[in-house]
């Protein structure tokens, strides 16, 4: 990146996130469920879907917001209208909606007749949002979410006759395993913790220093939107996480964070990203783990602006890291050799399909800075 004058170089930042975030940006609607489940059902003997054989599909909606359109699609790719890019397995238009037991959520229901047993589906909801002080409403999109349907097969008309066990003599019980200590905390919790301007990994806090320093960043490039962070404890991590349907592991990657559609407003990070994050509001000393810390934050903060696609957001998310640089007391300097290392970890350590090296290029689709050196 070379030294030209901030206003100038935010002025080109806030026109591309404008151009490229305007049909995906995510207002106070949401898509409440089925996220990340797996439904049962009872399927006949032709594979049909027999119970249920209709979905309902929970949605949240403000004063704000209108014309709510839930889509299902066997693809999560999304075209420009809100439209599926895969095939339309099922749809809600907004006279099919009726109120649910909550205020502000609106359920309806989807004909199971186009799903099959064993495939994971997807399904967003597509909306129309006014902002403060805008003279009309504009398109908005919380999504996709996926979910999948089990396998399972009816019970026999006629089950076997089950001969009882012989009885046998009393045995001496075994001992009491130790118990061990497990966390009762969900991805909900995090309405409840505690905020703390330092994060030190002996307890799960709000870390009310990287809050602000997204704030401010993003308030800096047009964008401002409150949006909270979750630093997880290592007791809390996995629970948390699997509350969410998320696993900390799969073979050789570990989840860093994540961000709920169904809770728009939180950002959840793993103890190892905030303990990385910490170090470097601490030292201001660019480290390729520090730098690593900072994309994650900034790259789930993308996410809760509405851009899905895995490989774009981590390559919008290393641009950002010397603008969240600054805004954590980093000099120009520091900030532009942690946007380098940013670049090199992310791009080495990330697994398929989160990093596009033909669109993540100087001058290529995603470049924010076009006049800029600044994506080697």
């Amino acid at each position: 990146m070379n030294r030209r004058r901030p206003i100038a170089t935010l002025a080109v930042l806030t026109a591309a996130l404008g151009a490229l975030l305007a049909p995906h940006v995510a207002g106070a609607g949401y898509g409440v469920q089925p996220i990340g489940q797996t439904l049962p059902v009872t399927t006949s003997q032709s594979g049909s879907i027999v119970d249920p054989q209709r979905l309902d599909f929970l949605v949240s909606l403000d004063p704000r917001d209108s014309e709510p359109f839930v889509w299902v699609s066997d693809s999560p790719a999304i075209g420009a209208a809100g439209m599926p890019l895969g095939s339309t397995l099922g749809s809600c238009r907004s006279g099919d909606f009726r109120p649910w037991s909550e205020p502000g959520k609106l359920v309806c229901s989807v004909s199971t007749a186009s799903l099959r047993p064993g495939r994971t589906y997807h399904w967003w909801l597509d909306y129309r949002r006014l902002e403060d002080g805008a003279s009309s409403s504009q398109k908005a999109i919380s999504g996709p979410f996926s979910f999948a349907l089990a396998q399972s097969t009816p019970p026999a008309a006629n089950p076997p006759a089950v001969t009882p066990p012989a009885a046998k003599p009393p045995t001496k019980a075994p001992a009491a395993a130790p118990t061990v200590r497990q966390s009762t905390k969900t991805f909900a919790s995090a309405a409840t913790l505690p905020a703390a301007r330092r994060y030190t990994g002996e307890r799960s806090v709000k870390h009310q220093t990287l809050t602000d320093v997204i704030y401010g960043t993003m308030k800096a490039l047009g964008a401002p939107r409150t949006l909270a962070v979750g630093c997880w404890s290592e007791f809390d991590f996995a629970a948390v996480a699997r509350s969410a349907d998320f696993s900390t592991q799969d073979g050789d990657i570990h989840l860093a964070g994540f961000w709920l559609g169904r809770q728009p407003r939180w950002l959840h990070l793993a103890p190892s990203v905030c303990d990385a994050v910490q170090e470097l509001l601490d030292t201001r000393r660019p480290t390729a783990e520090r730098a690593f810390g900072l994309t994650v934050a900034l790259h789930e903060t993308l996410h809760a602006y509405g851009i899905a696609n895995e490989a774009q957001t981590n390559c919008f998310a290393v641009q950002l890291v010397p603008f969240a640089a600054r805004h954590a007391g980093m000099s120009r300097t520091s900030g532009d050799h942690l946007r380098r290392l940013a670049i090199n970890v992310t791009r080495r350590s990330s697994p398929p399909g989160y990093w596009n090296g033909g669109r993540c290029r100087d001058d290529g689709p995603w470049d924010l800075f076009p006049e800029t050196v600044n994506l080697r």
